[in-house]
């Protein structure tokens, strides 16, 4: 785990979407990461802050991507198409499978 806030904010984000996390709570998300509770509860106090996360409604104590996180990720995958990604390895894998591309 990153030493930085911002490092460890994105290491939560990115845990919740590699682990398919609906919903998180403070000491799990704590415990998968390596923080303490109290340190784990102030990234995602600020990540709600700045729209990343939100709390789930009620009085669950959990938490769920917010709107912030789904726009931001809209926005770059509209920059970064992914025909562009993927063509040069799939033009290595025609030339090296002697097919046209």
């Amino acid at each position: 785990m990153a030493r930085n806030p911002l490092g460890k904010s994105f290491g939560l984000l990115r845990w919740m979407l590699e682990n398919d996390h609906e919903s998180v709570g403070v000491r799990p998300a704590a415990k998968a990461l390596g923080l303490t509770p109290s340190g784990a509860h102030r990234l995602m106090h600020g990540l709600v802050e700045e729209g990343f996360l939100q709390r789930e409604e009620g009085d669950t104590g959990r938490y769920m991507l917010g709107i912030e996180m789904m726009l931001m990720a809209q926005r770059a995958s509209s920059k970064w198409p992914m025909r562009n990604v993927a063509l040069a390895p799939m033009r290595e894998m025609a030339e090296s499978c002697q097919e046209a591309a």
